[in-house]
């Protein structure tokens, strides 16, 4: 049995993929710290366009 498999306890998750999640989130974050206003614009209008634009909510 692996290392991995061993860490992974009742969770179904192992530290090696608790570590990846948590660098992922951090990269993340890091890459949103320096957005400007026009950025968050950007970014808004990139999502609305993928997703019809509309701030329909599911039910």
């Amino acid at each position: 049995m692996s290392t991995e498999k061993k860490n992974a306890g009742k969770s179904g998750c192992c530290d090696v993929c608790e570590a990846d999640f948590e660098r992922n989130i951090e990269n993340i974050v890091d890459e949103v710290k320096g957005y400007t206003g026009k950025d968050h614009d950007r970014k808004r209008r990139e999502v609305e366009a993928a997703y019809g634009g509309s701030d329909r909510k599911d039910k």
